[in-house]
């Protein structure tokens, strides 16, 4: 068995997690401030797309951190029995040369008597028992590896669902926001509109203004003159008193 380099990917700690988790805890205040409408100006889009990277990134960790100090736990022991199964391996081939360089002195004692030979025996079956141990753990070392990636898996799936459901927000704040940016324009276009009309309407009012200023003055000055005409017709159209009249009646 190959055992991989320590050095080869960098652990996923706890803070590692809890940082993970913060960002996405984050992310989701932020997206519940964005759906509420008293706060579609206090969260811009850029806000959302800064969110997302953060996320983003923490996916790339979370692919790339493919152990973890769990089941690095798990390696020493598989090691160390790896270890003594070797030793009990390396012993039990020294004892079997020794066998095989130095004859037996009594050729008619059997091997089962000869104490190396049981030496050798034992050594065997303390190398068995050693491999069905390595066996066990590196069994349950295959599962919390796949039990790791599952919730590996898990984990990202449920990120890019909120990436997913991100993205779906800042696509209708951006769309509410250009919706309030074209009622705003039609609003200023409006009020435009309604202050050019008052300036007509007043300058209309000014000119009537004047021109029935102008009437009334003109009108006040032909009154007075024709008043004057009339008085003096009369002065001259009246009879004056005969003379000599009160004379004869005497």
């Amino acid at each position: 068995m190959t055992m991989a380099d320590p050095n080869a990917t960098k652990p996923l700690t706890q803070a590692d997690v809890e940082r993970i988790i913060h960002a996405m805890l984050e992310s989701n205040k932020l997206l519940t401030a964005a759906s509420q409408p008293k706060n579609m100006q206090a969260v811009t889009a850029a806000d959302l797309k800064d969110s997302e990277k953060k996320v983003l990134a923490d996916v790339g960790n979370l692919i790339d951190a493919k152990r973890d100090h769990r089941l690095d736990e798990m390696l020493p022991p598989i090691k160390s029995a790896i270890a003594k199964m070797q030793s009990h391996l390396e012993a039990v081939d020294d004892a079997i040369r020794e066998i095989e360089q130095q004859n037996l002195v009594d050729e008619k004692k059997s091997l089962e008597d000869d104490i190396r030979f049981q030496a050798v025996e034992l050594r065997l079956m303390q190398a068995n028992k050693d491999m069905e141990n390595v066996k066990l753990q590196v069994s349950s070392f295959e599962k919390a590896v796949t039990a790791k990636r599952a919730d590996n898996k898990e984990a990202i799936r449920d990120i890019k669902g909120d990436i997913r459901a991100g993205r779906f927000k800042q696509e209708a704040l951006d769309e509410d926001q250009q919706n309030n940016r074209n009622d705003t324009r039609t609003i200023m276009d409006n009020n435009r509109s309604i202050k050019e009309k008052q300036d007509a309407h007043e300058k209309s009012q000014t000119a009537a203004m004047s021109e029935l200023r102008e009437k009334t003055v003109s009108s006040s000055k032909s009154s007075e003159g024709g008043k004057s005409a009339d008085s003096i017709t009369c002065a001259l159209c009246a009879p004056t008193p005969k003379k000599g009249s009160s004379t004869r009646k005497k």
